[in-house]
Order: structure tokens, then C-alpha cells, then sequence
């Protein structure tokens, strides 16, 4: 027994001192200093492998949002309501800054009123054509051709495609519109005046 721990203690000395360590050092009581030493000279040589990891970390964590089932989950966008203070099938009176109003009826459809396009136009001396079967209302104004295709929520103004916020539609032999992209498009602005029940375009 004595032989064999002698053997282990050999080795053990060997194996310290390869390792270019002191006996001393070993045995040495430093109250806790060696291993404060140790800590900041791994520090000091393996520091820069934190940062590695927080980063990791960091892109660990882009790879779950991106897994997440919320990620890709669409938004529905809240359009501003324009026609808040209006009811749909009310009886209003539309306004230009020419002098010209006319009475009509209008849908308010999401919040959004929609306008009769022919007696607007009419009023406004706009040529314009509904094509058969009332699905198409082609027509010009402001110096530009439009287009608009019932039950779609585009039109073409001047040959180019144009987004708007609700379709257009018919009903009862009217085409109607949106109030705000017909206002646009056709060169005006408009204010709602809900306590005069009118709409002023301008």
C-alpha cells in the first residue's frame, strides 16, 4: 500500500512538474488569493468569449421572434373613419366651391362614405360613361381619364393603378364611390359638416 501511494505521489509531482507548476505553489496555504489569481488570468485570456456569447444570445433570440407563431401574424390597418357622424342611406346635400350642390343619398360602408357618381358628375358637367351591365363608370376630369370597376378596391386614374381604402360598388342603378378618392382624384378636397348634414368640396 505504502508503495503504490508512493508511486501516485511520484507521479503526481511528475505530472506538476511538466506542467511547470510548483510544489509550492500546491501546498501552499494563499487564503483564497491563488484562486482569486486564477479567476482573473482566465479573465483576462477567455473574456472576449463572453461577448461572444451575449451576441449569440442576442441572435438566438431574433430566431425565436422568428419562430414565433405572433411573427408573422397580419395587421389589420385601422383606416380613419370619415363618415362617423353619417348614416349609410342618409339624404345629404354635396357642395363645390363653384356654386353647384345636389342631394343625394349616401352608403357609408367600414365607416367610409360612398358617393353616387352620376348625379355628382352631372351637377359637375363631368363626361362620363357607365358601361353595361353597370360595373364599369369610366369618365374624365382634372385633365385625366378615370376608371372605376365596381366591387374593387382599386382604379385607374390616367392609365395608372390607384389603391383606395374601400371598393367601389353599385345598387338601385347607382354607381357609387368613395368619397375620399373621388375627392382626390378628381382634383378637390372636402370637409364633412354632419350638423348641416352636407358635405363641402372644395
Amino acid at each position: 500500500m505504502y508503495k503504490v501511494a508512493k508511486w501516485i505521489f511520484v507521479g503526481l509531482a511528475a505530472v506538476l512538474i511538466i506542467a511547470n507548476v510548483p510544489l509550492s505553489e500546491i501546498f501552499a496555504d494563499h487564503g483564497g488569493k491563488q484562486h482569486e489569481r486564477w479567476e482573473r488570468e482566465s479573465k483576462v485570456r477567455y473574456g472576449h468569449f463572453e461577448n461572444v456569447e451575449h451576441e449569440d444570445d442576442g441572435e438566438r433570440e431574433e430566431d425565436d421572434w422568428g419562430d414565433n407563431e405572433y411573427a408573422n401574424v397580419a395587421v389589420t390597418p385601422i383606416i380613419p373613419s370619415d363618415g362617423a357622424d353619417f348614416t349609410d342611406g342618409e339624404t345629404v346635400t354635396l357642395s363645390f366651391s363653384d356654386g353647384v350642390s345636389v342631394k343625394a343619398v349616401i352608403r357609408v360602408k367600414n365607416g367610409q362614405p360612398l358617393i353616387p357618381a352620376q348625379p355628382v358628375f352631372d351637377a359637375c358637367r363631368i363626361p362620363y360613361v357607365l358601361y353595361p351591365k353597370g360595373s364599369i363608370l369610366e369618365g374624365f376630369a382634372n385633365g385625366k381619364q378615370f376608371i372605376f370597376h365596381a366591387d374593387k378596391r382599386v382604379m385607374y386614374l390616367g392609365g395608372q393603378k390607384k389603391s383606395m381604402d374601400i371598393g367601389a360598388f353599385t345598387t338601385s342603378g347607382q354607381f357609387y364611390v368613395p368619397l375620399k378618392t373621388a375627392a382626390e382624384k378628381l382634383g378637390y378636397t372636402f370637409v364633412t359638416k354632419p350638423e348641416d348634414n352636407r358635405i363641402a368640396f372644395r
